[in-house]
């Protein structure tokens, strides 16, 4: 229980940046295109910025450990498509918005989530920093989106907005992941030299771009917090809403975390506890939220999408202090 407070600290952090982006929406005084374009900003340019620099801090065999989180992700997304569509086949086979619960049930919320609380445990648990390597955590995150964040917007996106619109390919290669793999690079064919050096100008380049990235998750929470603060409600009809919030709740909470915990008790002698640390952040994730901008451009269930991540983000910061003290206890972590 040592761990209890530090980690209720951490989450009054993304809680208080969600906070003051919902009440400057709310304030009348920031619109919601504002959110949208800062949003937009810390996609090309935030997220790019902090996956290089990070991924820069990092060795070839870093990057050869990271080469399992790609399967991981696989098949990750589609045991949670399976449950999902069972789930919805049993207990909602009719309901009008399935789709849409599939997809939010089947991705989560794999970057934002995740890279920002591997910066925020520092500052309340410095022990996670010197057990799981930031730089190393935020690799093997890396090489998950590589194929999560592909997958997301074209099979997430077909699910959520149907044929109606097909993704451009800008869409499913995102700018992160030119950063990833401009960082993979680096390490690959062994350009620290010419990055890390710091009698050479480039290195400055480096830190320059490190501080960018540095901001991006403070203002994602917050652009968050103004997504959940723009909902209409008045377009959600919560008694038929009922049966497709919890499926994407067991899903998230229930059938994730129970596939971690059963393969923590069957492979962990495989794998090193970083690598048990950044599976459990994956599998411990609300939905993605890029799932309401896929919703929006489809002009389709714009506000259910929404709402059901305003309400899976706050069980979210609920049930996240009991499972990170589970997995903090389980053998070999610390």
């Amino acid at each position: 229980m040592s761990y209890f407070l530090p980690v209720i600290y951490t989450l009054l952090q993304l809680f208080a940046l969600m906070l003051f982006g919902f009440l400057l929406a709310k304030s009348g005084g920031w619109p919601k295109e504002f959110f949208q374009q800062l949003s937009r900003l810390m996609v090309k340019f935030g997220l790019p910025f902090y996956f290089f620099a990070n991924l820069c801090k990092t060795n070839a065999a870093d990057v050869r450990q990271s080469l399992i989180f790609p399967v991981i992700a696989v098949l990750l997304i589609l045991i949670c498509w399976g449950f999902a569509t069972l789930s919805f086949r049993v207990f909602a086979p009719t309901h009008r918005f399935r789709r849409a619960g599939i997809a939010l049930s089947t991705f989560g919320n794999y970057g934002y989530i995740p890279s920002t609380l591997i910066e925020l445990f520092p500052l309340t648990l410095p022990i996670l920093s010197e057990r799981f390597s930031p730089a190393v955590s935020t690799l093997y995150i890396s090489t998950y989106l590589l194929v999560g964040s592909p997958l997301l917007w074209s099979f997430g996106n077909f699910l959520v907005a149907g044929k109606g619109r097909v993704p451009k390919w800008r869409e499913v290669i995102t700018p992160p992941l030119f950063g990833i793999l401009a960082g993979l690079s680096v390490v690959i064919f062994n350009l620290q030299a010419l990055l890390l050096d710091q009698r050479l100008p480039l290195f400055y380049l480096v830190k320059t771009v490190e501080r960018i990235g540095a901001v991006t998750f403070p203002l994602v929470m917050i652009c968050l917090g103004a997504m959940i603060a723009n909902i209409r409600y008045e377009n959600i009809n919560r008694r038929e809403f009922s049966s497709f919030v919890s499926i994407v709740l067991l899903t998230r909470f229930l059938c994730c975390p129970a596939v971690f915990f059963l393969a923590h008790a069957w492979l962990a002698p495989y794998l090193t506890p970083t690598q048990w640390w950044v599976i459990f952040l994956e599998t411990h994730i609300p939905p993605a939220t890029n799932l309401a901008i896929m919703a929006a451009q489809a002009g389709m269930n714009e506000d259910q999408v929404s709402f059901t991540l305003m309400v899976t983000n706050l069980v979210y910061l609920l049930v996240l202090p009991i499972s990170l003290i589970l997995f903090l206890s389980l053998p070999g972590i610390l």
